[in-house]
């Protein structure tokens, strides 16, 4: 679920100042928004949401949908605070930025400058390899000999010495730079760091540093000790049942307060729109590191992949998108090009947020590129000119036996149409043989992405985006 595509990005069309800056918006656009965004929820099964639409720095709309607590019927409102999850990675990037601005720490430093418990092999590796990803260390949770949080001690906070001997033990996958891996390992790594340059605690330095001049009232590290009020409670599906989302519970239960730059804060959506206004801004950092942070890395082979440090940089027949998602069903979009700023953020555990974000660029008119001609090209193939051979029936991908994703295609006006977890998609045969499950929500090509392939061959049925990077798929029922 982690893996990012190898594909090469898409072409930008070209914008006009005018198409840039003219953002259409009145009363029938948001209340459009309304409804595409309630259909998903129920469709996904999200208990909660809220959102938030920027443009050239003006809030368009600030909305709540939904539950916050299922079981007590808490609704969401502006002081729920939701768990950021993997967008959490980024406020660690900035404070790693805020400490190089203030000349405490320089980006081609060696991380054993500050971590002198790991291997001095790694003496290559960089703080600039750790914000982009590519420093070779796999995740720790990838590695069952080194895995910190496999069999956790629930709700005692995991000390830096004990998580750092642990991280020792990997073996990097690659040399610094010749690769791009995502993971939490480089994230908490930069906490540690951050937390040893600055002599203070990470949660402390976060506030300091991140939170306070952001204007980021409600934000905070989770501490697995302290009953927070209006804290969100996460959900996922499994089966077709809501039930307490178990990537949250096993990743919080393990108290890693004392760093937690992977994915530990809660903000509530006023804390994430007044972040996103310091990201900006000069408040935080300067342009040039703003910019730095919003660059795709450019690999030792001189090749760039679609990351900067820890937000998702990539272009699509529109403009460039800056952003990131988290497990627990978050999100952040920019759209320079568009002047464009949208967050989403719910409680539904991999909840596909990225859905919800392209609905709204969808109903704004920027995603009007994303055609099935320009999918199949970028799977690297065509659309066949014989569509007579599609399959029929109902599939199921169960993800860790917590995530449930119904596919099913059916004959319907003598062609084949399709959903996916009760999204429509269009099916389409490839010439290559597989089948593109299109979908403007679920198209884009990103990490932790929509599969957009159906193969079926005589070892079995798999989903994915190419040869390297399927998941396998259940064929449940024929067609129904």
């Amino acid at each position: 679920m982690f893996r990012l595509l190898a594909a090469a990005a898409l072409a930008a069309a070209t914008l006009t100042a005018a198409q840039a800056s003219d953002m259409q918006w009145d009363d029938s656009t948001s209340a459009k928004i309304d409804k595409n965004i309630q259909q998903l929820m129920k469709q996904a099964q999200t208990p909660g949401l809220a959102l938030a639409v920027i443009h050239d720095g003006k809030l368009l709309k600030a909305s709540y949908y939904g539950l916050a607590s299922v079981e007590y019927g808490v609704p969401v409102s502006a002081d729920t605070a939701f768990w950021l999850a993997s967008v959490s990675k980024q406020f660690t990037a900035a404070a790693i930025m805020v400490l190089e601005q203030r000349g405490k720490l320089a980006l081609d430093d060696s991380i054993r400058k500050y971590l002198p418990e790991l291997p001095k092999s790694w003496s290559g590796i960089k703080i600039r390899h750790l914000l982009t990803q590519t420093s070779g260390l796999n995740g720790y949770e990838d590695d069952r000999d080194a895995c910190v949080i496999c069999e956790p001690d629930l709700g005692k906070p995991l000390q830096i010495s004990d998580y750092l001997q642990q991280v020792a033990k990997l073996k990097p996958d690659f040399s610094p730079g010749e690769e791009f891996h995502y993971g939490d390992t480089n994230p908490e790594l930069l906490a540690i760091i951050a937390s040893r340059v600055a002599g203070k605690p990470f949660p402390q330095l976060m506030h300091d540093a991140v939170f306070q001049p952001a204007g980021m009232t409600g934000a905070y590290i989770y501490d697995y000790d302290r009953v927070m009020p209006n804290q969100v409670t996460g959900y996922a599906v499994s089966h077709g049942v809501l039930r307490h989302d178990f990537n949250r519970d096993s990743f919080l239960q393990l108290d890693h307060k004392n760093f937690g730059g992977a994915g530990n804060i809660f903000a509530t959506l006023k804390d994430v729109i007044h972040w996103n206004a310091a990201l900006n801004g000069n408040t935080l950092l300067s342009n040039k590191n703003r910019q730095q942070m919003w660059t795709p890395v450019r690999l030792n082979s001189g090749e760039t992949a679609p990351y900067g440090f820890n937000f998702e940089v990539h272009e699509f027949p529109g403009g460039k998108v800056i952003g990131h998602n988290g497990i627990a069903g978050t999100e952040i979009w920019k759209l320079p090009a568009q002047k464009l700023d949208i967050i989403v953020l719910s409680n539904r555990g991999m909840s596909y947020s990225w859905a919800y974000v392209t609905s709204i660029a969808d109903t704004l008119g920027v995603l009007d590129g994303l055609t099935p001609e320009r999918m199949a090209e970028e799977l690297g193939t065509a659309i066949a000119s014989d569509q007579d051979k599609l399959p029929q029936g109902h599939y199921v991908w169960r993800w860790a036996d917590m995530l449930d994703m119904d596919l099913r295609l059916w004959q319907e006006g003598g062609s084949v149409k399709g959903s996916f977890a009760g999204v429509p998609v269009q099916p389409y045969a490839l010439a290559d043989g597989r089948t593109m499950l299109y979908s403007k929500l679920f198209w884009f090509p990103r990490r932790n992405a929509f599969p957009s392939t159906l193969a079926i061959k005589p070892d079995g049925i798999t989903l994915g985006w190419d040869e390297d990077d399927t998941v396998p798929i259940h064929r449940v029922a024929a067609a129904d």
